[in-house]
């Protein structure tokens, strides 16, 4: 099972554990004689410093407000009339956690990912950013047995994880530093995640040991107000987070963000070529960016760490570090959001590796450009638009660039079949050879279901036929042997699932690569609850008005460029990628943008893959307009506005 808390958004970071309330029924206004102070910690993984803290009682009102210090700890008094149960919240950019509370006492309550996973299970719909809404309106209960008893049924489950850090406390009233040692140590092993579906929640809880070849890590699967199952006894053994990762990594985060904040004269070479500032040296082995390799990039403009060598990058923030799991040597990987000046955020992953006291970005050290994503669209069919439908499977990203390839084969832990890909004229990205035929896409896709309900056309997206096939790749659900897959099936798929990348040469050699993804696909009921970045009223109006007369966007003298507006409605991804495809020569070609969050426009430009690659030149035809977003899990979720045409 996957999860999400809200609409995608992951409670996954390092915690600092707390401790229990004792929860007390009936509602118990506050006084100005006895003034109720609650006091605590919120923590995502550090301590959420100079986060917002904010208590909400029964009736809905905001009865208390704080500010989280440095070290995440708060205090705040009750108003007088506040009525219990309450809710409490603690903010620090997009990253909510919350806590519920039975009685208006006064005593510690904490908020963290754990804390949050009570409220979820508190919710009728395992929604804790809903709990305080369920509460008022009647249909959320939370009283002393109940706060209890969902408290201890998670510190059981737990219990073999708590033994290894040697302290059980309460995760809501228990007092605790955040200093990597007892329970703190056993929380900055956990990763949590929340997925409302169907009226429920689908709940994941993973231990973050070392993750080798051929194991997966410890994990519990539950659904929301349900008892969690057992971790396993080993995890009673199991290597834990050294006391001191959290600084660590806290002073790794700060040093990128000293780097950063320097100009780029400063940071660079004036040939723009070589990383010269101590403070950008530093990020990296023996303080020498050549020391670090990412999929074959080395650090330069064009290459890794490509903002260094821009101004555009300087004065980015660097915050949320969180670990995602442990590679043995001391090595792990983290994934981080940053902001840019203009605005916006995005996410970005590093391999980091422990030299003495100091972590140091040491990168994949792999030669080729290959990764694995969740895949999730919906996908507008412009000129049918009552077959628009929604998608959900992988998308298997192996570079173009590769020289005497023959193949790549990738295989996986995830009960999916081996994929072959093979090299393609106009793409920058190998396709998947399915069923013995060469297709066009890179996407493996395995559930889809209509936006709407057509009345044209019977059974599931999988079996549309088209005019103009762009070759598809569905694959058969592995319980039923055909069809789309179940949710069951998918709730199947490890969170964390390793993809091996088998590189065949044409002198024989065999060159294996490695990439996890960290969080499932989404079941078709968890992808409509969905927002979406969507084309401008404008740039959709004429996709639609120049494509309708043979289906596609025809360029007499070849694909040049192609405007595009979009919008992203709250709630939604900003894409980081606008992506255009088409065909040229029956060979289906792509050319892409890679944008900032606060964009809205852009011109995508024709680049060819290669010399015999003339859709730039030739008579082409656009197909798609693709937005290209993805959140914190490395999820990819796509707009992707096509314009077949259909027989019927």
């Amino acid at each position: 099972m996957k999860i999400l808390v809200g609409l995608v958004v992951s409670i996954s970071l390092v915690l600092s554990g707390c401790g229990g309330a004792e929860g007390l029924e009936g509602q118990v206004p506050s006084t100005d004689a006895v003034k109720v102070t609650i006091q605590g910690v919120a923590a995502m993984g550090a301590p959420m410093a100079g986060g917002t803290i904010v208590a909400v009682d029964a009736t809905g009102a905001e009865v208390c407000q704080a500010t989280a210090g440095p070290d995440g700890a708060y205090s705040c008094v009750l108003s007088a009339q506040a009525k219990s149960p309450l809710v409490l919240s603690a903010t620090n950019g997009d990253v909510t956690y919350y806590a519920p509370l039975a009685e208006s006492k006064s005593g510690t309550v904490n908020l963290t990912k754990l804390t949050t996973l009570i409220a979820a299970q508190l919710s009728p719909t395992g929604e804790p950013a809903y709990l305080a809404a369920q509460i008022k309106d009647g249909s959320a209960k939370v009283s002393v047995a109940d706060l209890k008893q969902k408290t201890d049924d998670l510190r059981a489950a737990l219990q073999p994880l708590l033994t290894n850090a040697g302290n059980d406390i309460d995760p809501i009233s228990g007092k605790f530093s955040a200093d990597g040692t007892g329970h703190d140590k056993a929380l900055m092993a956990l990763d949590v995640l929340i997925k409302p579906t169907n009226g429920k929640s689908n709940i994941n809880i993973t231990v973050k040991t070392e993750f080798t070849i051929g194991t997966e890590l410890p994990a519990i699967t539950f659904v929301s107000g349900e008892t969690p199952p057992k971790l396993a006894a080993a995890v009673a053994s199991v290597k834990l987070p050294a006391s001191d990762e959290d600084t660590l990594i806290a002073n790794f985060m700060k040093r990128a963000n000293d780097c950063y904040a320097l100009p780029k004269s400063t940071r660079v070479s004036s040939d723009n070529l070589n990383v010269i500032a101590p403070e950008c040296r530093g990020l990296f082995p023996a303080d020498e960016p050549k020391n670090y390799k990412q999929d074959g990039d080395l650090v330069g403009p064009t290459g890794a760490f490509p903002g260094l060598f821009s101004d555009a990058a300087t004065g980015v923030s660097f915050t949320r570090p969180e670990v995602e799991f442990r590679f043995p040597g001391d090595e792990i990987r983290l994934r981080f959001s940053f902001k840019l000046k203009s605005g916006g955020e995005n996410f970005q992953k590093l391999r980091l590796k422990r030299y003495g006291t100091s972590y140091r970005a040491v990168g994949n050290q792999y030669n080729y450009g290959f990764w694995v994503r969740p895949f999730t669209e919906m996908r507008p069919l412009v000129n049918r638009d009552d077959l628009s439908y929604y998608s959900t499977g992988f998308n298997v990203y192996v570079k173009n660039n590769v020289p005497n390839l023959t193949k790549v084969v990738v295989t996986n832990n995830a009960n999916i079949e081996p994929i072959e890909l093979f090299s393609s004229l106009a793409l920058d990205y190998l396709v998947i050879k399915h069923k013995g035929t060469q297709t066009s896409t890179n996407g493996l896709r395995i559930a889809g279901s209509f936006l709407s309900n057509p009345s044209t056309v019977l059974g599931k997206p999988s079996v549309l036929p088209r005019e103009l096939p762009e070759g598809l790749v569905w694959l058969p659900s592995p319980s039923l042997n055909s069809g789309d897959w179940s949710d069951a099936d998918i709730d199947r798929i490890p969170e964390l699932t390793r993809w091996k990348a088998d590189f065949h040469l044409d002198d024989g050699a065999i060159v294996t690569q490695y990439y996890e993804t960290t969080v499932a696909p989404l079941t078709i009921p968890e992808i409509k609850r969905f927002r979406w970045a969507r084309l401008s009223e404008q740039t959709y109006s004429e996709f639609v008005q120049k494509s309708n007369g043979g289906g596609n966007i025809p360029f007499e003298k070849g694909f040049s460029s192609y405007p595009v507006a979009w919008t992203v409605p709250a709630e939604a991804y900003a894409p980081s990628k606008i992506l255009i495809l088409g065909w040229w020569n029956r060979y289906l070609f792509n050319d892409g943008l890679d944008v900032l969050p606060a964009d809205k426009q852009v011109t995508v430009y024709c680049i060819p893959q290669s010399d015999l690659d003339k859709h730039c030149v030739q008579l082409s035809q656009v197909a798609s307009i693709g937005l290209f977003a993805t959140n914190s899990r490395d999820m990819l979720i796509a707009s992707n506005y096509w314009s077949y045409k259909f027989l019927f």
